[in-house]
């Protein structure tokens, strides 16, 4: 296994969680992710010991599900919705402006390894629409002219914490609902946010 000590100790106490070994398989997929930012051939065979399945049956999960990518994404997933209610909303202009910005074609990433792009089915923010996600960290009510300043941000800022509420106030609009309560942490890498996996952070 080429996985380092403390990554294999933090697995197995996964796959104790569950009944069988074999229902552990989402949320390692996640850690692995978590470990090179896709899922790489290396990631599916120690998974594929770890829940006792073959390296195949932990492929065709990982291929089924589109969060688990299968080639490095850039530093910036930009994750735009294309569904219908952000579709009648004008998504295709902001999928327009970030593809005409970063030079990219869907599931595409740059030669500098900043930002890949991708057009995706629901985000679940609907009431907010039209809504991006940045490393999954969702925007919402955006204006084509707040996306082009948001992408701009992102290559001169380049942050390494994308935080949801900091990018909904410098570039959302309407929201689907208010959570009511701050929330400083985001995301420390272009996969899910996930305090089990240390992928989130607080931002001081």
């Amino acid at each position: 296994m080429s996985w380092d000590e403390k990554l294999i100790k933090q697995a197995k106490k996964i796959v104790k969680l569950y009944p069988q070994k074999r229902s552990a398989l989402g949320p390692l997929l996640h850690l692995a992710q978590s470990k090179d930012g896709y899922i790489s051939d290396d990631s599916v065979s120690v998974i594929s010991e770890l829940v006792g399945i073959t390296e195949v049956q932990v492929k065709s999960v990982s291929t089924f599900y589109s969060m688990y990518k299968q080639e490095p994404t850039g530093k910036y997933l930009l994750s735009v919705c294309k569904s219908i209610s952000c579709e009648i909303n004008n998504s295709n202009s902001i999928i327009d402006v970030v593809k005409d910005f970063t030079g990219l074609n869907n599931n595409e990433t740059d030669e500098e390894g900043l930002f890949t792009f991708e057009a995706v089915e629901c985000i679940g923010a609907c009431g907010g629409a039209p809504a991006i996600q940045v490393n999954y960290e969702t925007v919402e009510g955006l204006s084509t002219e707040n996306t082009l300043n948001l992408c701009e941000w992102l290559k001169n800022e380049t942050p390494d914490l994308v935080v949801a509420d900091e990018l909904q106030n410098k570039f959302g609009g309407t929201k689907s609902f208010d959570w009511a309560i701050a929330d400083n942490s985001g995301t420390t890498g272009s996969v899910p946010g996930f305090q089990t996996l240390n992928t989130t952070k607080d931002k001081k």
